[in-house]
Protein backbone atom coordinates (compact mmCIF):
# COMPACT_ATOMS: atom_id res chain seq x y z
CA UNK A 1 0.00 0.00 0.00
CA UNK A 2 2.56 2.50 0.51
CA UNK A 3 3.99 2.09 -2.80
CA UNK A 4 0.18 2.88 -4.20
CA UNK A 5 -0.15 5.94 -2.14
CA UNK A 6 2.98 7.41 -3.69
CA UNK A 7 1.95 6.67 -7.04
CA UNK A 8 -1.17 8.27 -6.24
CA UNK A 9 0.23 11.47 -5.18
CA UNK A 10 2.90 11.55 -7.93
CA UNK A 11 -0.46 11.30 -10.19
CA UNK A 12 -1.88 13.62 -8.61
CA UNK A 13 1.30 16.09 -8.89
CA UNK A 14 0.71 16.09 -12.86
CA UNK A 15 -0.01 19.47 -13.96
CA UNK A 16 -1.84 20.27 -17.20
CA UNK A 17 0.62 22.35 -17.98
CA UNK A 18 2.94 19.41 -17.95
CA UNK A 19 1.14 17.60 -20.29
CA UNK A 20 1.36 20.17 -22.58
CA UNK A 21 4.65 20.35 -22.25
CA UNK A 22 5.48 16.87 -23.62
CA UNK A 23 2.75 17.64 -26.45
CA UNK A 24 5.36 20.36 -27.82
CA UNK A 25 8.46 18.19 -27.49
CA UNK A 26 9.76 17.07 -31.06
CA UNK A 27 12.23 14.83 -29.72
CA UNK A 28 11.63 13.44 -26.64
CA UNK A 29 14.08 11.99 -24.39
CA UNK A 30 14.50 8.30 -24.89
CA UNK A 31 13.07 7.40 -21.26
CA UNK A 32 10.19 9.42 -21.85
CA UNK A 33 9.13 7.38 -24.62
CA UNK A 34 9.27 4.27 -22.75
CA UNK A 35 7.61 5.79 -20.20
CA UNK A 36 4.44 7.03 -22.69
CA UNK A 37 4.26 2.92 -23.87
CA UNK A 38 3.89 1.78 -20.09
CA UNK A 39 1.43 4.78 -20.11
CA UNK A 40 -0.11 2.88 -23.36
CA UNK A 41 -0.49 -0.64 -21.37
CA UNK A 42 -2.15 1.13 -18.41
CA UNK A 43 -4.49 2.23 -21.00
CA UNK A 44 -4.87 -1.05 -22.81
CA UNK A 45 -3.71 1.03 -25.78
CA UNK A 46 -1.90 -0.57 -28.79
CA UNK A 47 1.82 -0.71 -29.19
CA UNK A 48 3.44 -1.23 -32.28
CA UNK A 49 4.83 -4.72 -33.08
CA UNK A 50 7.61 -5.98 -31.18
CA UNK A 51 11.14 -5.22 -32.84
CA UNK A 52 14.50 -4.59 -31.66
CA UNK A 53 15.85 -0.88 -31.01
CA UNK A 54 18.97 0.54 -29.33
CA UNK A 55 18.08 3.19 -26.91
CA UNK A 56 20.51 5.81 -25.83
CA UNK A 57 19.78 5.99 -21.67
CA UNK A 58 22.23 7.89 -19.02
CA UNK A 59 25.09 7.81 -21.85
CA UNK A 60 24.78 4.27 -22.64
CA UNK A 61 23.28 2.13 -25.00
CA UNK A 62 20.40 -0.36 -23.82
CA UNK A 63 19.02 -2.85 -26.29
CA UNK A 64 15.41 -3.13 -26.19
CA UNK A 65 12.18 -3.23 -27.90
CA UNK A 66 10.38 -0.78 -29.97
CA UNK A 67 8.62 1.68 -28.55
CA UNK A 68 5.20 2.91 -29.74
CA UNK A 69 5.55 7.07 -29.21
CA UNK A 70 5.51 8.34 -32.59
CA UNK A 71 2.41 6.26 -33.98
CA UNK A 72 0.38 6.26 -30.62
CA UNK A 73 1.84 9.04 -27.62
CA UNK A 74 0.67 12.41 -30.00
CA UNK A 75 -2.85 10.86 -29.66
CA UNK A 76 -2.60 9.61 -26.38
CA UNK A 77 -1.73 13.21 -25.15
CA UNK A 78 -4.54 14.68 -26.96
CA UNK A 79 -8.00 14.93 -24.94
CA UNK A 80 -8.17 15.00 -21.83
CA UNK A 81 -5.54 12.98 -20.67
CA UNK A 82 -5.37 13.72 -17.07
CA UNK A 83 -9.09 12.59 -16.63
Amino acid sequence: MPFLRRAEKAVESIKPADIGELKVIKKPAEATRLIMDAVNILFLDPLVPVATRTFNILKQECPFIQDSYDEYAGKQLQGNFLG
